[in-house]
């Protein structure tokens, strides 16, 4: 997958458009998640080259 800001990634078969990378609190790899109402589902790890190991907080 690609993100919107042109990061390039791999994650979950189950990754759908629309999907969101996040990096949860305390966390050193990305996450995708999918907003389903007012809350959010894990769909799994991803690797997403340039936000690895925390290089997206430095």
């Amino acid at each position: 997958f690609t993100t919107d800001n042109g990061y390039i990634g791999v994650g979950p078969r189950d990754t759908l458009s629309g999907d969101h990378v996040a990096i949860l609190l305390g966390g050193n790899m990305p996450f995708v998640v999918r907003q389903q109402s007012m809350y959010y589902s894990l769909i799994g790890e991803a690797y997403v080259d340039g936000i690895m190991d925390g290089e997206l907080t430095e």
